[in-house]
């Protein structure tokens, strides 16, 4: 469950970073992480239901790490963004 909770966290954030003014997080990544990610954990998917062992390899996990890492600097950039209108009250 652990992987499948990393990709639901890392990928909402994208999701919802998309329309906010400031967080120049364009669609078309979005849309390219969340195929990459669903291509893996289908081949994933697909190689343990053969018998096949699909483990975790250090190459996901620094992916993993700099996706986090990247959605918590564009949150940092956002937050220190004076112009940003995401963050008024109505």
């Amino acid at each position: 469950m652990d992987p499948f909770a990393d990709k639901v966290i890392v990928c909402g954030a994208f999701i919802m970073l998309v329309p906010l003014e400031g967080s120049q997080v364009p669609s078309w990544m979005v849309v390219i992480i969340l195929a990459r990610e669903l291509l893996v954990d289908g081949l994933r998917g697909f190689a343990e239901s053969e018998g096949i062992a699909f483990p975790a390899s250090f190459g996901g996990e620094l992916k993993m790490f700099l996706q986090s890492a990247c959605v918590c600097a564009i949150f940092l950039v956002m937050a220190n963004f004076p112009a940003a209108t995401w963050g008024e009250r109505s």
